[in-house]
């Protein structure tokens, strides 16, 4: 699993919410057979897709929420909360979001 800043793919087309070299990365960790989910913030959105054999866990912020709309994007749209991943020996990876009051 890596975990990185910027995603990798966005429902965003805005610049501040792309991220250079993506594909490229993506490329490289696609051929690693141990590698199983990238996950990322930065757009306040909660996303997963998966890529070649790749998740890609984007989780939602949990102060705030951006809705992404093509090149535009409006804060305070969605939900803000946090996600949990269980992560089981065999390589699953269970996701469960939690809104942003929710007793941990």
């Amino acid at each position: 699993m890596l975990a990185i800043h910027h995603p990798l793919r966005s429902n965003s087309t805005h610049p501040w919410f792309q991220t250079a070299g993506a594909d490229e990365l993506l490329a490289v960790l696609t051929a690693q057979p141990h590698v199983r989910a990238v996950l990322s913030g930065h757009t306040h959105e909660a996303l997963e897709l998966t890529v070649h054999g790749v998740r890609l866990i984007s989780g939602p912020s949990s102060w705030y929420s951006i809705g992404h709309h093509g090149d535009v994007w409006t804060k305070g749209e969605g939900r803000a909360g946090v996600q949990l991943l269980d992560l089981h020996p065999d390589g699953r990876i269970d996701v469960t979001a939690l809104p942003h009051n929710a007793a941990l």
